[in-house]
């Protein structure tokens, strides 16, 4: 009898036993990821480093394959853009610039799978409001249809194709267009569908 109690005693504190929390994550690691895309030395988007000679940025910020350069936080120098590409897999809204040289700018986790659950929140990440400052701004998720989120936040037009991140660090999509009036930035999810 003895022995079953203690066994009793041993379950019941092992079931009340809570998981660790997941350490909380720090939005201001995302600025080893961001980059500006310039052209003529004007800020068009913000995009996002996927590996350490390709950027992730919207499709409409390029519209030709050449004069575009990318700098980031922590590789000031001009790099320039020597090719414009689609994606891996069906991304509306999308281009993979290849840079001339290897940039120091740390590799987005890429690609997420799965899309984020209403009301959960995001981080965007982008030099809109200030071509100087990276801006790091909270967003809540409104509306999902398929493969893009409306979310709303704080958005500045030249955040648009600046990475949108969950509360991992993960890259969970890119700003594509942004409703100013409203702080409502439609961000088309990255899905699994391949590898870069």
């Amino acid at each position: 009898m003895r022995l079953f109690f203690i066994l009793f005693l041993a379950a019941c504190s092992y079931s009340s036993v809570k998981p660790e929390p997941a350490p909380k994550f720090a939005p201001a690691l995302l600025s080893y990821h961001a980059v500006r895309v310039f052209q003529g030395g004007q800020l068009v988007c913000s995009g996002v480093a996927i590996d350490t000679r390709e950027v992730f940025t919207a499709a409409h910020c390029v519209d030709k394959d050449s004069g575009y350069t990318v700098t980031s936080e922590t590789d000031p120098i001009p790099n320039p853009v020597i090719a414009a590409r689609k994606p891996w897999y069906d991304f509306r809204d999308a281009v993979v610039l290849e840079t001339l040289r290897p940039t120091e700018t740390a590799p987005a986790s890429l690609p997420f799978d799965g899309v984020p659950r209403m009301l959960s929140h995001a981080w965007i990440v982008g030099y809109g409001c200030d071509p100087n400052r990276l801006g790091i701004r909270p967003l809540v998720l409104l509306r999902r249809d398929g493969t893009e989120g409306r979310y709303q936040g704080k958005f500045c037009h030249g955040d648009s194709g600046g990475g949108v991140f969950d509360d991992y660090g993960r890259l969970i999509g890119l700003a594509r267009s942004i409703i100013a009036d409203a702080d409502i930035a439609v961000v088309q999810f990255v899905l699994s569908g391949g590898s870069p």
